[in-house]
């Protein structure tokens, strides 16, 4: 490759794939869709929730070969990149496509807690975006299958044994980590809620350590322009134009999120909650939400001022 590639992560149905959309078209090259699904990698299960890349060269090698296109040609990789399922284009299509487009990067949903060694790994610059809790967790329940490939259940217990074990936490926060997650494990909307604030304060820590760049979903939609300028600058790529059909008309299949509403200029915060959010959740259970939230959160002032003041909980 002839630039530093490009790893856009984040909590599922965060703006991941959106983000990449954005970076791709401005750039004009691949960002590869989820690089480390089990569909595509076999041993994603040592890796999925990991703190650290597992032995060996394997996961690297399987990088290495996704992002310079050699020696396998994997066209799920490109999902992301049509207008139509892949299945509905012609091999010689896709190929054609494969074969003429450079690769910029990929993303991520799986590597969260090891995104500063995968990103000093491959001499990559990373990119975490973050959205509200509440509009992660309505997206998600709208996807009963969200964590199909293994089952809601090895996802759950494998996120929680392998944060347990993470390296940055004092044994005073494992403590009311563990606390917490007896409190929510046989509630599913719960727990991920929880899964969702210790992804934040462990991705916060990890994108620090390489200069990585936070991106926020919602400053994200309200002004796309700047946002996406200002993404681009930290990228180093400063130069590069940006249409409007990067923002409003996205090529994505799998982009349900509506980024072209008539009232979306001069309009806040709260018109998201609304459009994301407000409606599609039980408002019984927000204030155990927010309780939940914030009581993860406290055990990082970091990741509890960043969802204070930019998500508003």
């Amino acid at each position: 490759m002839k630039q530093s590639p490009i790893i856009i992560a984040g909590f599922g149905r965060s703006g991941t794939t959106w983000l990449s959309d954005i970076i791709s078209k401005a750039l004009g090259g691949l960002i590869l869709f989820e690089p480390f699904h089990p569909g595509v990698y076999a041993n994603s299960k040592t890796y999925c929730y990991s703190s650290s890349l597992p032995p060996g060269r394997d996961l690297l090698e399987h990088l290495t070969q996704s992002l310079t296109k050699a020696p396998q040609k994997n066209y799920w990789l490109l999902r992301n990149h049509l207008n139509t399922p892949l299945q509905d284009n012609s091999q010689a299509f896709v190929e054609y496509i494969w074969g003429n487009t450079e690769v910029l990067g990929f993303k991520t949903i799986r590597s969260n807690h090891t995104l500063a060694e995968l990103s000093s790994s491959i001499e990559g610059k990373t990119i975490y975006i973050h959205r509200h809790p509440f509009a992660v967790l309505a997206s998600i329940m709208n996807r009963k299958n969200f964590w199909e490939e293994y089952g809601w259940a090895w996802h759950q217990k494998f996120f929680f044994s392998r944060t347990f074990e993470h390296p940055m936490w004092s044994k005073s926060q494992v403590d009311t980590l563990r606390r917490v997650y007896t409190e929510v494990q046989s509630n599913r909307e719960e727990t991920i809620l929880v899964m969702w604030s210790i992804s934040l304060i462990i991705s916060l820590q990890e994108i620090d350590k390489y200069d990585g760049v936070l991106v926020s979903y919602e400053d994200l939609y309200l002004d796309p322009y700047k946002e996406a300028k200002r993404i681009l600058d930290d990228l180093g790529h400063g130069q590069a134009a940006l249409h409007p059909s990067y923002f409003f008309t996205p090529s994505l299949t799998t982009m349900n999120t509506i980024h072209n509403r008539k009232d979306l200029l001069n309009t806040g915060r709260g018109f998201l909650d609304d459009l994301f959010w407000k409606t599609k959740l039980d408002n019984h259970k927000i204030k155990r939400y927010l309780f939940l939230v914030k009581e993860v959160l406290t055990v990082d002032d970091r990741a509890f001022e960043l969802a204070h003041k930019n998500l508003y909980i």
